[in-house]
């Protein structure tokens, strides 16, 4: 298992902790370093508690910050958000931009998880109406699998290791607020 406490010091705030799956066994934190305006990959393979930095990327926090590591542990895809798209970035563990897949019709993407044999990707993206989950394939096509409504929606996925089935995850913000005046008089005839 994956040690319960790892010290990251002065690495910054953790963001994410994603593992590949067997046979592979490295797991990556991403850390902000908000003085750079930076994302910080660590590696570290479970059970030892030695963390490595592999790279960083430039961030922009408008442009969102979600990211995942390939179930063969070897890629790192990255969302970013844009006026009129979105794109996924690619890159090795070695910090090397492999490619960018653009997709069109979404600009909220909130969240991003490959799918188990590492052909597509589930994400989670805003939408004027609440939220959706899409499978996005690598020539930037999209398939939208479900839509939520609602006020500040949000939705994501995690397949299983074989890809027979999908954890789906969905909650809402409400934010309600009520003042009444003279509430103790209103207390007080009760």
């Amino acid at each position: 298992g994956i040690p319960q406490e790892f010290e990251f010091g002065n690495r910054g705030v953790v963001v994410n902790v994603v593992c590949s799956q067997e046979p592979a066994v490295n797991c990556l934190a991403g850390t902000l370093d908000r003085t750079r305006h930076e994302l910080v990959f660590w590696v570290f393979e479970p059970p030892s508690r030695d963390i490595r930095r592999l790279f960083a990327v430039d961030y922009d926090m408008r442009k969102g910050l979600s990211w995942t590591l390939s179930p063969d542990g070897t890629r790192i895809a990255i969302n970013r958000n844009y006026l009129d798209h979105a794109e996924i970035e690619i890159y090795s563990l070695g910090g090397v931009f492999t490619r960018r897949v653009r997709v069109n019709g979404f600009n909220r993407f909130s969240s991003i998880d490959w799918a188990a044999d590492g052909s597509s990707w589930f994400v989670g993206t805003g939408t004027a109406t609440g939220c959706s989950l899409l499978r996005v394939f690598q020539d930037g096509r999209d398939q939208v699998l479900l839509n939520m409504r609602g006020r500040d929606m949000r939705t994501f996925a995690i397949p299983s290791p074989r890809g027979k089935r999908l954890a789906v995850m969905g909650w809402t913000i409400n934010r309600n607020v009520w003042m009444v005046d003279r509430i103790d008089r209103l207390l007080e005839s009760q």
